[in-house]
Formats: C-alpha cells, structure tokens, sequence
C-alpha cells in the first residue's frame, strides 16, 4: 500500500500535459478504426492498424472503470460529448498531444438541472504516461470525466478533481 501512495502522490505532482488545444472532432477522417464498448457508452478511436491492440487494451480498462464508479459505487457517468445520435463516450488515442478530459464550448447541456459539462477523453498511450502507466492514467482520466457531471467554476473543480482522483486512486492500489 505505502508504494501505491508514493506513486500516486508522486503522479498528481508531475508536470501538466500540454492543452488540449485542438478539437478531435474537427477531423474525423484522421479515426479511421475504432472499438466500441458492447456493455457501456464507450467508444475508442485510433489512427493506425499497430494501435489496435493498445485501443482494446484502453477499452477494456475504461469498462473496468465504468463499472467500478457507476455500477458499484454508485457515482454518475460521465456525460459524453458527442455530436452524433450515437451519445457514445468517444475516446481518442493519439501521440505527442497530451493526456487529457477535454469539453468544447458551447458544450451540449446535459441532462441534469446543474452546469455538469459533456467530455470527450484524449489519451497519449505512449507518452510520459502511457506504458507501463497505461491503465492508472485511463483510471485517472476517467474519473476527472465523471467528475465533471458536478462541475464547478474551474478552479474548485480542478481541486475536488486532483484530490478526489488522488483518493480514488488510493483506494484502488489497497
């Protein structure tokens, strides 16, 4: 356990990854393959074949996660943003361009009566947290989206978000 809390700890220090500052949305014919989840709202997009088996990977792991937080402990899933019918969790692999839960203004309004925000999730499978911390960072990630369906003015929500992903974390090494 007291291992799992050095990393932990050690992983919400690091350096931010750079902005989310482009929309995935914008170029779809860059997602030319994707899986889609058979059990939950989740569908994860990458541009080449060799990706394929880190897509499926990162798919099941978010499976994990959805049905760990929702299912089990009952919090809400995240709200996806998604410009199509489908209202899928989209999930986009890509290199060199940061890890990240990313919105785009004006994000649709979810179906609650609060300012939760839709997401879409950005991962670099092969970047400073990819690899070998592949799945901790997809379980992290995932719960910065779904903490988002309680969103706040941004900077109380980057802090419930870090501690609340940091305990969460915690109580997933144990």
């Amino acid at each position: 356990m007291f291992a799992g809390l050095v990393l932990s700890v050690s992983l919400s220090h690091a350096a931010p990854a750079p902005a989310l500052d482009w929309n995935p949305f914008e170029h779809p014919e860059k997602w030319k393959a994707q899986f889609t989840s058979a059990r939950y709202p989740i569908q994860v997009h990458y541009t080449h074949a060799s990706d394929r088996t880190v897509a499926l990977h990162v798919l099941q792991t978010l499976e994990k996660s959805w049905k760990w937080e929702t299912e089990e402990l009952g919090f809400l899933a995240p709200f996806p943003y998604d410009p199509s019918p489908r209202n899928l969790y989209q999930v986009f692999l890509v290199r060199d361009h940061g890890t990240g839960v990313g919105s785009i203004e004006p994000s649709p309004a979810p179906p609650v009566p609060w300012a939760a925000q839709a997401t879409y999730m950005v991962l670099d499978a092969w970047g400073d947290f990819g690899g070998v911390n592949l799945e901790s960072t997809v379980h992290h990630e995932f719960q910065h989206a779904r903490i988002t369906t309680v969103h706040m003015d941004r900077l109380k929500m980057y802090a419930l978000m870090e501690s609340n992903t940091l305990t969460i974390s915690l109580s997933n090494v144990q």
